[in-house]
């Protein structure tokens, strides 16, 4: 363990698995004390069993993020349990995968889902985290977002759609709160190797036609947003705020026809 985020009490939602589970560990092991939030109870137990394993002081909550009470239980779980809140990773996040696709297709419960999770969810965690951190002299809200709102293409409108939303929060946050020491940003990851992303990507065939769209080699791991998320948790960002920042592996970077045209200048060269 080091001690970026030593005395500091962080919030993790959607802390039981993936990018989540990730970032509850990582801050941990940076010396916070953190609260596992998760709407699968038993997952945030497990990740807390595994926090305290390694030294580390954590609890979990059963926390469904669309409901204001629950939330605003959550919070006062890191207040009566560890005195403050200095953090707060609004990370929870959902998606009807099989039915989201685009604006004629896509079912209203899609819809729905997206903007009462991946936007409301975000809402409500800042609503009751910020004043709490302000009576101690302010924070860092840390929101997963996501590269898609940056790019259009057939599949998860509505999921996109809610995450552009909140980069929009993110700015307003910043905004609004910078006075109080609040400060807000968002991570914006591309196609993170998380188990459930795994699941939806059931051939390799499927995963090397998106590696073929990269700059770098390899895939985004759920540990590589949590060593993002710690950076903009600790004092080493204290005048960064109201950022959106990709991890991406550099899929935007490159030009869209870069592959089949360097394709292309193969053949004609025969290499």
């Amino acid at each position: 363990m080091t001690d970026r985020l030593k005395d500091k009490v962080a919030i993790v939602t959607g802390a039981g698995s993936g990018i989540g589970a990730a970032t509850a560990c990582a801050m941990s092991r940076e010396s916070a004390s953190v609260v596992v939030a998760d709407i699968n109870q038993d997952n945030a137990i497990a990740v807390v069993e595994k926090i305290r394993s390694a030294g580390g002081s954590a609890v979990a909550t059963h926390t469904d993020v669309t409901n204001d009470a629950e939330v605003a239980a959550m919070v006062e779980t890191a207040i009566s349990e560890f005195g403050r809140l200095d953090i707060i990773h609004n990370n929870a996040g959902a998606a009807q995968v099989a039915l989201d696709s685009d604006v004629v297709n896509t079912p209203e419960s899609a819809w729905r889902l997206a903007y009462n999770v991946d936007l409301m969810g975000v809402v409500l965690g800042c609503k009751h985290a910020i004043p709490e951190m302000v009576k101690t002299g302010g924070g860092s809200v840390i929101i997963t977002a996501s590269s898609g709102p940056l790019f259009g293409q057939n599949l998860f409108i509505a999921y996109a759609a809610a995450k552009g939303a909140v980069l929009a929060v993110t700015k307003y946050v910043a905004t609004s709160h910078g006075r109080q020491g609040i400060r807000c940003n968002a991570i914006a990851p591309g196609l993170v190797l998380t188990a459930g992303v795994e699941s939806a990507f059931p051939s390799q065939g499927m995963l090397d036609a998106f590696a073929r769209h990269q700059t770098l080699e390899g895939f985004i791991r759920p540990e590589d947003v949590a060593h993002l998320a710690v950076f903009l948790a600790s004092d080493e960002s204290r005048y960064i705020t109201g950022q959106t920042h990709l991890i991406d592996a550099g899929a935007l970077t490159m030009g869209s026809a870069v592959p089949d045209f360097n394709d292309a200048v193969k053949e004609l060269l025969g290499k």
